[in-house]
């Protein structure tokens, strides 16, 4: 089915007068009392028609003299002229249309680019929040030391230095985590040298050593880091006994 738009040219229209309100309010929602009241019948009329398939038709004498009683109308094929300027008209509003579409998805590709970058940062900033930044039992449990390099003191002036990879002072002396256990956040494993050994604990800051036999209260400061060596559980409410990163 052919779909076709209209335009209606008087050679020499002769408008009647109308009011504003004429022109807003509705009556003139159609062709027909538009013709009516606006185009002089006496006088030949083109109607112009543009056909979805691209052509142009139109017939000269549209209902001369004869409103009321609609004449057979011819349509023909309208000259070169007109089809030039149809077609241009077409590639003009196709070319803004084909402009609208593409830009809109340069804009929806730049607006997914730059939420893509938004949320990289975001991310990169999470990450950069939640690195481990203290003592990581965790990578101690696994003999990887590097979260406890440098000098540890305690109150009595013993000290323990660690490399990356192990205990480095005093010499022979050695963590093995064989046997060791996380409980409650903090890292129970074994210090030994030679024949001897005792218990070492990798307590971070934030946690501290239960109270087991309800007489010996972890007595170190919570909110740093810290080692305890031992061989009792009376060590723990000894505040001098527990070392602190010295540097």
């Amino acid at each position: 089915m052919l779909c076709m738009k209209t335009m209606l040219l008087n050679k020499k229209p002769s408008f009647k007068d109308f009011s504003a309100d004429d022109k807003t309010g509705g009556n003139y929602n159609g062709y027909n009392k538009l013709y009516k009241d606006l185009v002089d019948q006496d006088k030949d009329s083109y109607q112009i028609v543009l056909g979805s398939n691209g052509t142009v038709y139109y017939v000269t004498n549209y209902w001369k003299g004869n409103y009321d009683k609609k004449a057979v109308q011819t349509y023909k094929v309208a000259p070169d002229d007109m089809q030039e300027a149809y077609q241009e008209l077409l590639k003009h509003y196709s070319s803004a249309s084909t402009s609208e579409s593409s830009e809109s998805s340069s804009s929806s590709q730049s607006s997914e680019s730059s939420s893509s970058s938004s949320e990289a940062k975001t991310e990169s900033k999470t990450e950069t929040k939640t690195e481990q930044t203290g003592m990581d039992v965790n990578a101690i449990k696994d003999n990887n030391f590097q979260s406890l390099e440098g000098t540890w003191k305690n109150g009595n002036g013993s000290s323990l230095t660690f490399s990356k990879n192990q205990v480095t002072a005093p010499t022979d002396y050695e963590v093995q985590n064989a046997n060791s256990s996380l409980e409650n956040g903090y890292l129970r494993a074994s210090l030994r040298t030679g024949m001897y050994g005792a218990i070492i604990y990798f307590i971070p800051k934030g946690t501290t050593l239960p109270n087991v036999s309800g007489n010996n209260p972890d007595a170190s400061d919570n909110t740093k880091d810290r080692i305890l060596v031992t061989q009792s559980g009376d060590a723990q409410s000894d505040a001098k006994q527990f070392y602190y990163k010295a540097d």
